[in-house]
């Protein structure tokens, strides 16, 4: 990595044996993830690149130079971002600096859609969750469909923020943390613990679950009702809610359209870009009562399976 406070390499020694003792031990946790620069050593590349081929551990390489560029567009020191770490999964933030909310939701933006889509119901149990809204059939355009998907985001993510803001009140009475904040920057040094603005970067983290499958599903209605006009809102919400039972043809129409990262098509591509950031500007323009903001966190892990299986909004 790029971790020391001028930027130079880090790579030294220990990083192979580190690196080719986990491999060789087939330890599958934690799990262990290499920074990688873009001067790195040519062998640690090939190093990098072999623990993710041969090794049955949860191999993870994260791109150093832009996440450290990154952190430091958004607002953190330079020499701390250089000493940024990942924490359970993917949350990037830096070691002994951050919060205590730095992952702390994951929300299911496939069932936001699918309340766009469905005029406020569930399409398993056609439960009403949001009366009045339209159905599919009922947007004259695709951009009037897309807005109003975008304005239900920001309606949720501002509630869910609100919800942090609360939990990090209770936090900092109820669980103030006062080892953990002794060893986390500026603590100490502002007499505040973690949770009560004593962190040097209070920012919260979260999840939007489904990003890909939305723009693809967003690309899809696009083409085939707006731009095609192959089919109308109100056919493809009907094959939605029979689960395409009778609508074969439509089906396979469907699964033969472009998708996210199959390089056939610049817009289904841009298309989740869209999504992706639909996600995070309403996050990035929340600040928490210590001016933390939310970051992104583009993750989907075991919640993908779980939040697809409710039938019900919970």
């Amino acid at each position: 990595s790029s971790d020391l406070p001028d930027g130079a390499s880090s790579v030294n020694p220990l990083s192979y044996i580190i690196v080719e003792a986990i491999m060789a031990l087939k330890q599958t946790h934690p799990s262990v993830y290499i920074r990688l620069h873009d001067d790195a050593p040519p062998d640690f590349v090939d190093l990098a690149t072999r623990y993710l081929i041969e090794s049955d551990n949860r191999g993870q390489i994260y791109g150093d130079d832009t996440i450290v560029s990154t952190l430091i567009a958004d607002g953190t020191a330079a020499a701390d971002a250089r000493h940024w770490g990942a924490g359970g999964c993917m949350e990037v933030g830096v070691q002994g600096m951050s919060g205590d909310l730095l992952f702390a939701f994951a929300h299911n933006l496939a069932r936001t859609f699918e309340l766009v889509l469905n005029g406020g119901k569930l399409l398993m149990t056609g439960e009403a969750i949001l009366p009045g809204m339209k159905a599919l059939g009922d947007y004259q355009t695709f951009e009037e469909l897309y807005e109003a998907f975008e304005d239900e985001v920001e309606r949720e993510l501002s509630i869910l923020m609100r919800r942090l803001d609360i939990y990090l009140a209770h936090y900092a009475r109820y669980r103030p943390s006062f080892l953990l904040s002794s060893m986390v920057a500026d603590c100490l040094a502002r007499g505040h613990t973690i949770n009560d603005g004593g962190a040097r970067y209070p920012h919260y983290g979260g999840s939007g679950l489904g990003i890909p499958n939305i723009g693809d599903s967003l690309y899809a209605v696009k083409r085939v009702v707006f731009d095609e006009q192959r089919y109308t809102g109100e056919e493809l919400l009907n094959a939605l809610r029979a689960d395409f039972k009778g609508y074969e043809a439509m089906r396979v129409y469907l699964l033969n359209l472009p998708k996210y990262g199959s390089g056939e098509n610049e817009e289904a591509t841009r298309m989740v870009d869209r999504v992706l950031h639909t996600f995070s500007h309403p996050l990035k323009r929340h600040r928490n009562p210590h001016g933390g903001h939310c970051r992104p966190i583009i993750l989907g892990f075991v919640w993908v399976v779980q939040h697809g299986d409710r039938k019900s909004v919970v």
